[in-house]
């Protein structure tokens, strides 16, 4: 395809499978799988539309393509507005890079330095506002404290794509679902969690439950990136992996972040200006 039929028809695609709603405000995310990361985002997304008693539908001025939770940035042929995503493989890192030519990005917050830094590498301005929005999950749903207890001493999160066994003595935790009270609430319930998957680390953290970085095998080498990202944007420099369950559980876990300034920066940049019709 010719790069003006790419600019032609850039915005007329989606992630997913329902066609684009014209002058709507469309949410991107990935929703190809079941993955609980990818499945907060219509869950956050509406949240911060209730803050403002706006609706999904709503009409706005022009077509619009909003990214906010996961790993999505450069995956789309369409301009769109950034909230929260990130960066996670040199595969999209070059789709950037070569996407910049036709694709405006107007960018309002990503998940960390790496992905604003290599966003402006590629000519596009990105603020220094850092976070994945699943931070903002205690301010969505807490459940009651009082009926919950820690059952479990460790609980393992594996990344989707990941298939080696867990011991059969240690409880694991899925991500191939969508409902994230039940995920929460086997999170709180466990003392510390091992995770190879990066928003088993973030919820954990956000709920204030220790958590260790498993890069079993190296598994997660090819995506790197995004775990940094988000250990960066706690202002963690000194990261910590496991490369065994036997070793994280010997580890200790690094230090929770403290995340209000960046729940509210994130709350701050949301844009609800794209809601304007004047």
């Amino acid at each position: 395809m010719s790069k003006l039929l790419y600019y032609l028809k850039r915005n007329k695609t989606s992630l997913g499978s329902e066609p684009v709603r014209k002058k709507e405000v469309n949410l991107e995310w990935w929703g190809k799988s079941q993955n609980i990361g990818d499945c907060l985002a219509p869950v956050i997304y509406r949240y911060m539309l209730q803050r403002r008693h706006l609706l999904e539908n709503q009409k706005v001025q022009k077509t619009v393509h909003l990214m906010t939770i996961g790993s999505i940035i450069g995956m789309g042929w369409f301009d769109a507005v950034i909230w929260g995503s990130g960066l996670h493989t040199q595969r999209m890192i070059s789709e950037v890079i070569k996407h910049r030519q036709y694709v405006n990005y107007d960018v309002r917050a990503v998940r960390g330095p790496i992905t604003s830094s290599i966003l402006q590498c590629a000519g596009y301005e990105s603020p220094d506002i850092w976070g994945d929005p699943a931070v903002l999950m205690p301010l969505i749903w807490n459940p009651d404290h009082d009926d919950l207890k820690k059952k479990y001493p460790v609980s393992v999160i594996r990344h989707y794509r990941e298939t080696e066994p867990v011991p059969s003595k240690i409880h694991t935790i899925t991500t191939q679902t969508s409902d994230y009270r039940m995920f929460i609430k086997e999170i709180l319930s466990s003392e510390l969690i091992i995770s190879s998957s990066l928003h088993g680390l973030i919820l954990a953290e956000t709920y204030k439950v220790p958590a260790v970085f498993l890069n079993r095998n190296n598994n997660r080498d090819s995506e790197l990136l995004k775990y940094l990202d988000w250990y960066y944007s706690t202002g963690r420099l000194d990261i910590r992996m496991a490369h065994s369950i036997e070793e994280a559980i010997r580890m200790t876990p690094m230090d929770l972040p403290k995340l209000k300034r960046m729940q509210t920066a994130l709350l701050n940049a949301f844009p609800y200006d794209l809601w304007q019709m004047t």
